[in-house]
């Protein structure tokens, strides 16, 4: 006589990446409200596919875990789901056929298909001080997002702003503001408020930052990244338990003149999370909360979703307390879903004309010396591009938007993105 195995999905994982989701700088997919909006996000989602994109596979014991409790993992367009064997519970709902033993926690590798294109559209930093890859979970400690609602992002508020250089595109919190660097930031001395180099995030939806960049091995290099100026020659670097209490001895170094990086060993201390803080004999101090983990760590991947229970918030959570899969206030079984959001990356457009012609000024734009069409302010690279016009002899004349190709950091700290143009109708 054969039986039947009832699936029931624990949790889903939706990645919502902007370069392949905006439309240009004027339709955010965050945004578009899922009753309101539901054609627009339809049609969105209907040329979004995340296999395309990335590689999903289980990390470490996950596999033989996900085997062991009855689970399946299902890979679809918008990113992935588990399911768990279950039976009906006594009081209603549903209880896991094999219960997961507590703290059990299952890992997800994210592996870029094209790392290149990837590593251009998102916005991440191209020289960050850890060689850390992304980690999202609902296990973080210090979980400070406040009462999690749907949609539950699981990137953690922006880190604060710190003594060191900062790049184009960098994220960071202060005063309860968010602000983007629109070029490098040399010295601390040049204030937020300052919006040559600083843009407010008037609407924050959710996206990753620096802070969500977390996953390390027990050795690796710190790179320094000081201001403008500062040489620092010594450094401590000291890891701290989440509590604040020493993980380890300090490790005390000295650093040859013009040494920008150091090779750090922790190799001592077990897997868990940590505070990394680094301070010199100058002003220069950053502080990392990071997740030391050798089995983890891929230099291939981009990230690491790791999802498991008991969540740190309950708004996190797989299960009710006596066990049944999550329920809604209705008691009705209603998994969790987590949501990766990924900013894309903006650089300033730069058009260059055809050796025949130049071409005219534009609103948000202006002409530099090389006769060059430059952007104003940075625009976000989308798949879709963002509608940029100029003034022709016979109407507007639409211009291309860059596609994901090298971008172009220069000496006055901006990125750019550069469009060669043929003959216009000018």
């Amino acid at each position: 006589m054969g039986f039947r195995i009832t699936y029931t999905r624990l949790f889903r994982c939706l990645l919502r990446h902007d370069y392949y989701l905006n439309l240009g700088d004027g339709v955010f997919f965050n945004d578009l409200d899922p009753v309101a909006n539901a054609a627009d996000r339809a049609h969105l989602l209907d040329t979004f596919d995340v296999r395309n994109l990335l590689h999903i596979r289980p990390l470490g014991p996950t596999a033989r875990s996900l085997a062991g409790h009855r689970m399946r993992l299902v890979i679809d367009r918008e990113g992935f789901y588990v399911g768990i064997a279950t039976d009906p519970a006594t009081t209603g709902g549903r209880i896991p056929a094999t219960t997961p033993s507590p703290d059990t926690t299952w890992h997800f590798a994210l592996l870029p298909r094209d790392g290149s294109e990837w590593n251009n559209v998102t916005n991440q930093r191209m020289r960050p001080n850890v060689p850390a890859l992304y980690y999202f979970s609902n296990r973080r400690p210090g979980w400070s997002t406040g009462a999690p609602t749907a949609p539950l992002s699981l990137a953690v508020p922006a880190p604060a702003r710190q003594r060191r250089y900062y790049a184009a595109g960098e994220v960071v919190r202060e005063g309860g503001t968010r602000y983007q660097a629109l070029r490098d930031v040399a010295t601390d001395a040049t204030p937020v408020t300052d919006t040559a180099f600083w843009g407010v995030e008037a609407q924050v939806r959710g996206e990753a930052t620096d802070a969500d960049r977390a996953l390390l091995p027990t050795r690796f290099d710190y790179t320094l990244t000081p201001e403008s100026g500062v040489s620092p020659t010594s450094l401590t670097a000291n890891l701290q338990r989440t509590d604040g209490t020493p993980a380890m001895p300090p490790l005390n170094l000295t650093l040859a003149p013009g040494r920008q990086s150091v090779h750090l060993d922790f190799s001592a201390v077990p897997p868990d999370w940590y505070d990394l803080i680094i301070t010199t004999d100058t002003a220069y101090t950053t502080t990392h909360r990071t997740y030391l983990n050798d089995e983890l760590y891929d230099p291939t991947s981009w990230g690491v979703v790791s999802i498991g229970t008991p969540a740190t918030d309950p708004g996190l959570r797989l299960f009710e307390p006596d066990g049944r899969l999550r329920q809604d206030g209705a008691g009705t079984t209603t998994p969790p879903e987590f949501q990766l959001r990924i900013p894309n990356r903006r650089t300033y457009w730069r058009y260059v004309a055809h050796p025949t012609q130049t071409l005219p000024a534009s609103a948000g734009f202006s002409l530099d010396l090389q006769n060059r069409l430059v952007a104003t302010a940075p625009r976000s690279l989308t798949r879709w591009g963002s509608p940029v016009q100029i003034v022709g002899g016979n109407g507007p004349v639409a211009l291309p938007s860059p596609q994901a190709r090298a971008l172009l950091p220069e000496a006055d700290g901006r990125v750019y993105s550069d469009l060669y143009l043929g003959v216009l109708d000018l």
